[in-house]
């Protein structure tokens, strides 16, 4: 889960992802990694988009 520090008032985002914990763990890793990569990348996106949402 990531969320925004416990000390700040408002989350911006919070994103909760899973991954299978019977795949290979090869598997796993490639998954987080791909996963958080896109989520970065559309948040980016998002951002440039619409800053003041």
């Amino acid at each position: 889960m990531l969320t925004a520090p416990p000390g700040q008032s408002s989350s911006a985002l919070e994103i909760v992802f899973e991954t299978p914990s019977l795949a290979p763990m090869p598997l796993q890793v490639s998954a987080t990694v791909v996963a958080v990569k896109t989520i970065l990348a559309r948040y980016r996106q998002l951002q440039s988009y619409a800053p003041n949402l």
